[in-house]
């Protein structure tokens, strides 16, 4: 058994670790696997990359390039998590679709989206849908049908919202018929930025096989679905909650 999270934040958006800190952290829980996924920003996911292969540890961690892109949605703000297969990928799509259209005043890009997700796709990137009933959840806005056809993957608990909206998001999956839930990946993530937020959801995989970073990038694409992911976890205590959104929002404004 092996654990991952693809959803952490690190201070390049509104977290409070670099990348080197996140490492030594999520290594010492015990991780196999991490992406930072910043909002709108990729620098501490690519300084992760390369600390993490310059490390050259035995049972070292895999770091996956990702970013969550925050961008408005029917009069409100949505967000969609992007992986790649390589460092490349992120920082084309990154200059493409981010830089030159963020917002100065908060880090949202004007960009719609199937923009997005267009984009995305000509730049080989994994799609993913983030705490989907939340407030910045897609599926708040939108019906499945208009989006399901587009993606790779769903995360169904996340340590960050509240547990009405992980509840949403399980029944999505209970409601799937077998046949459905082997299209697409489903992911447990803390959604990390502060505090002990790690502790709360993460996603545990099973494989026959040694995790590899192609392994589990073939598996998140759907090439291969030889690996079992099982979310775990759940909604951190509201009062923690408050306080985590609270240090998020001082981190990124202050």
């Amino acid at each position: 058994m092996n654990k991952i999270d693809l959803h952490i934040h690190s201070k390049a958006s509104d977290g409070i670790k670099n990348h080197r800190e996140i490492y030594d952290l999520f290594k010492e829980k015990g991780y196999s696997a991490i992406s930072i996924a910043d909002h709108n920003e990729i620098s501490e996911s690519l300084k992760l990359g390369e600390w993490a292969n310059n490390k050259n540890e035995d049972n070292g961690l895999i770091s996956l390039p990702g970013i969550e892109v925050l961008f408005p949605d029917k009069w409100h703000l949505s967000e969609i998590l992007v992986y790649f297969r390589n460092p490349q990928n992120l920082e084309e799509f990154y200059k493409k679709n981010i830089e030159k259209k963020k917002s100065k005043l908060i880090s949202y890009i004007n960009s719609r989206l199937q923009e997005i997700v267009n984009t995305a796709k000509e730049h080989k990137g994994i799609i993913c849908l983030p705490h989907p009933y939340s407030v910045k959840g897609i599926l708040r806005k939108h019906k499945k049908e208009e989006i399901i056809h587009e993606i790779n993957g769903i995360e169904i608990v996340n340590g960050c919202i509240r547990k009405t909206e992980n509840k949403e998001a399980s029944e999505l999956y209970s409601n799937m018929t077998e046949n459905e839930r082997k299209k697409y990946f489903f992911l447990g993530s803390s959604d990390y930025h502060a505090l002990d937020s790690f502790n709360y959801a993460h996603t545990e995989i099973f494989s026959e096989k040694p995790l590899s970073y192609d392994s589990l990038l073939d598996n998140l694409e759907r090439k291969d679905t030889s690996i079992q992911f099982i979310p775990k976890g759940g909604s951190m205590p509201l009062k923690k909650l408050f306080l985590h959104h609270l240090t998020a929002s001082i981190n990124k404004f202050g």
